[in-house]
């Protein structure tokens, strides 16, 4: 519910500051008279600072729509819950206008729609859901969709936090002793007259430049990241680049599986709430993330339009490997391809997750001997110049 400051004068007059929670404006002007109070001024109070995140409250909405849906709480009830549950800020303002929607008596559809934040597939799902009286079964089949990614998303941020610290501390520790301690032994060495070994020279030079040009590297390196997210985000250099990532071994392999996981589990979810097939590939190509394999399957669209098999049309086009060519033809034999797809899809997705997991475990103890042959070397740079030192004595 929405805070308003508001100044306002009582029956004898005196000025009256206050804040109060109210649905909107014309609601706290209505209260406030009732109260006996007049109002001159009302400010609605937002936070100075709150953390919008779209993606997130998609996720708990679908998720806690679906579990009260399940229990058997009607839609206006379940949305009335929601938002007395709400904390942060905007999920309070997301859930009221829907709230609001739904009380001036338009579909659920219709008021997501009018918000912004939910794509165009979870809105066509809602609506078919809606049409069909089966807005259950579409938001436990949304639920699990998103309950899937998220466990993905937590899995790889948990298991990444441990090599990007190690990392960071690692490169900070090299950067320091290389820009700040290693040139203060420098006079040392020049005093006692010792020719400097190649690696301490170069030491030294890598360390003088960062000492002196460390804030302009920071400031052309971050310049250099928001040039090439500008650039990458024209649709031509995307494809290319897409193209390229695709021909790296590999990697290349992964794209392709994550791509056909995503599209597979969409398509089938859109069936299964009773989305057209036509309607549900459409929607399905747009949360593809390569933009060449999207291409492809817009093309591949065409020929399904015309009556050719999803297999074939992939086939035809080009489109993924013959190994998910073949789990697509055999989900069109078994004369149920929604079914079969979402657990084709569900099992790559578990496949994928050990495959990240496994690359993750794998980055640690390469991070380790990355740094460890830069501390070996940096030991280096200052020991030989001391065997110098003593080999001059003896």
């Amino acid at each position: 519910m929405p805070i308003f400051r508001y100044k306002a004068r009582n029956n004898k007059g005196n000025l009256v500051e206050a804040l109060k929670g109210a649905e909107d404006r014309d609601s706290l002007i209505s209260s406030l008279k009732k109260e006996g109070l007049f109002p001159i001024s009302i400010k609605e109070k937002k936070p100075l600072f709150s953390f919008k995140s779209k993606t997130k409250f998609v996720e708990k909405f679908t998720i806690k729509v679906a579990t009260l849906l399940e229990a058997g709480f009607e839609l206006p009830k379940v949305i009335e819950i929601l938002s007395s549950q709400a904390n942060l800020y905007w999920d309070k303002e997301w859930l009221f206008k829907i709230k609001k929607e739904l009380s001036e008596g338009k579909s659920l559809y219709e008021a997501l729609s009018s918000l912004n934040i939910f794509s165009s597939f979870y809105i066509s799902m809602v609506k078919a859901g809606e049409s069909t009286a089966s807005l259950g079964r579409v938001f436990k089949n949304l639920a699990t969709f998103y309950e899937d990614r998220k466990e993905l998303k937590e899995k790889v941020i948990s298991l990444s936090i441990y090599p990007i610290i190690l990392f960071l501390v690692g490169m900070g520790t090299v950067i320091f002793f290389i820009s700040y301690v290693l040139p203060r032994m420098l006079p040392m060495f020049a005093n006692l007259g010792v020719e400097l070994p190649l690696i301490t020279k170069i030491f030294l030079s890598v360390g003088f430049f960062l000492g002196r040009r460390l804030k302009i590297i920071i400031i052309l390196t971050i310049s250099l990241i928001l040039l090439l997210k500008r650039i990458l985000s024209h649709r031509r250099i995307k494809e290319r680049r897409d193209e390229f990532l695709l021909k790296i071994p590999f990697l290349g392999n992964f794209i392709e599986k994550i791509s056909f996981i995503y599209f597979s589990e969409m398509l089938s979810l859109g069936i299964i709430s009773g989305l057209p097939l036509l309607e549900a590939f459409n929607i399905s190509c747009g949360v593809v993330p390569n933009q060449l394999i999207a291409k492809k399957l817009n093309k591949a669209k065409l020929d399904v339009a015309k009556g050719v098999f999803l297999s074939e049309s992939f086939r035809k086009n080009k489109v993924f490997s013959s190994y998910a060519l073949e789990l697509v033809r055999v989900a069109e034999e078994s004369g149920r391809v929604e079914d079969f797809l979402i657990k084709i899809s569900r099992s790559l997705s578990q496949e994928t997750k050990i495959q990240i997991e496994r690359f993750l475990r794998l980055l640690e103890p390469f991070i380790i001997f990355i740094l460890a042959v830069l501390v070996g070397f940096l030991v280096m740079a200052v020991l030989l110049p001391i065997f110098q030192i003593n080999l001059d004595i003896l």
